[in-house]
């Protein structure tokens, strides 16, 4: 019967007559959806967001790095919906929702646990299923089976399940879909040759053992990134603190080819993988009885740069008693060109000047307006944002991102209508050698 079965879904998959389910369209799933519309697939796109949906009917993005053009050009071959019935006829279900941690650094599974159960009313024998949200080693096989197994179809004998991590780079042109390879481990042989097979119509592949391999490697990736992160963070504040130009230091050891790997000073990382991906390894050390020191290590020296720009904020706005509770932050999004704000030091930033009674203004043509969040007080601000054609005055400008659409003249008036400007990642102009600029390394 497996054989049979997994024929079946290969000869689909060879004729593109594969009916499609992507469960969760945000940036990873709608990004999925995009990719297999344009090779010749059947899309069911369902997320629980209405908003989105509509939009998407509609061919209008809320995705920066996806135009509402390359919506309306695959419009015909997507079909999108809020409704989990619009997926009973898809032979094949991918899971991209969002996984996330408590206040506590504790994994939070109710996403992954609401798509299986929501999966279940759909699936039907001859399935494949593949799980795309990152995890922690052992979530496939362990968490998400035995939810879908309680549809009454057995694993490897009814429906095959794999786990395929995510690689984008919210911002990156260089490093596509196309050109990024994705990593494959199925529960048993077919469910691994099936995904494998689906999936490099629209990537390269590199085939693993089981999904727990898999899971491991994207948890890896980004703790990687993380940890070197924070040390490079550390070492530019020795480097500070010796007055060495830390900037110029990775330049030269740059030089070397072979054995080092340029990592660059930040004001704290930001987005859904690197400030998130790390605990939920780190959370199962601990289920084993063990600690990584890194990953424990990381969020210290993460805490400690940010808490490095409130008291260079603080300390430069006491320097000018007028103006001492007029903050303006350049960048909100948690890294450059891209309208994502999620884990962003800049929104993490404003809360904690807010909570200090200073009033912040921002500055991020990626955003109408930035509403920022109080825990436990049920209550709200929306942060004023600044108009270069008219700015005020203000106490401290703090760049924290400087996107492309931010041109020099506009950084120029922002400087002449501050009394400081703290750079946190050297994006001013060496030649600007400005008094009132202040670098945080």
């Amino acid at each position: 019967m497996i054989n049979f079965l997994e024929k079946k879904l290969l000869a689909k998959i060879s004729s593109r007559t594969l009916k499609i389910g992507i469960i969760g369209l945000g940036y990873v799933g709608l990004n999925l959806a995009i990719d297999f519309a344009r090779n010749g697939y059947c899309i069911y796109g369902y997320d629980k967001d209405s908003t989105k949906v509509k939009k998407l009917k509609a061919s209008i993005s809320y995705i920066s790095d996806i135009s509402s053009a390359i919506l309306n050009n695959i419009k015909d071959t997507c079909n999108w919906s809020n409704e989990i019935s619009s997926l009973k006829l898809c032979n094949v279900f991918i899971i991209c929702v969002p996984t996330n941690i408590d206040k506590n650094k504790q994994p939070v599974m109710s996403n992954i646990k609401s798509a299986g159960h929501e999966l279940n009313k759909v699936l039907t024998i001859g399935s494949l299923v593949i799980l795309q949200s990152t995890s922690y080693p052992g979530t496939t096989e362990n968490f998400l089976m035995p939810i879908i197994n309680r549809s009454g179809l057995k694993c490897s004998n009814e429906y095959f399940l794999a786990f395929s991590s995510e690689r984008i780079n919210p911002g990156n042109k260089a490093y596509t879909s196309k050109s990024t390879t994705r990593v494959v481990g199925g529960v048993c042989e077919s469910s691994t040759n099936i995904s494998v097979e689906l999936l490099k119509t629209i990537s390269p592949i590199h085939r693993v053992n089981s999904p727990k391999i898999a899971e491991f490697s994207k948890v890896l990736e980004n703790s990687f990134r993380w940890i070197n992160i924070g040390f490079i963070n550390e070492m530019a504040i020795l480097a500070n603190s010796l007055n060495i130009n830390i900037w110029e230091v990775i330049e030269a050891a740059n030089t070397k080819p072979y054995g080092f790997m340029a990592f660059y000073p930040n004001a704290g990382t930001g987005g859904h993988c690197i400030p998130v991906d790390p605990y939920y390894l780190q959370w199962l050390a601990e289920s084993n009885n063990y600690s990584s020191e890194y990953i424990r290590l990381a969020e210290v020296l993460d805490d400690k740069v940010k808490k490095k720009v409130l008291n260079s904020v603080e300390s430069l706005c006491s320097i000018n008693k007028e103006k001492v509770k007029k903050v303006l932050i350049v960048g909100m999004s948690y890294k450059s060109d891209i309208n994502d704000l999620r884990e962003s030091p800049s929104i993490q930033l404003a809360k904690c000047l807010l909570q200090k009674g200073y009033e912040v203004w921002f500055y991020d043509n990626f955003f109408d307006e930035i509403k920022i969040e109080f825990e436990g007080h049920n209550k709200h601000v929306y942060l004023k944002k600044a108009d270069v054609l008219s700015l005020e005055n203000f106490g401290v400008c703090v760049i924290m991102i400087r996107h492309k659409h931010i041109k020099d003249f506009e950084i120029n008036k922002i400087i002449d209508h501050s009394s400081h400007v703290l750079d946190t990642k050297n994006y001013i102009a060496k030649s600007q050698s400005i008094s009132k600029i202040t670098n945080l390394f």
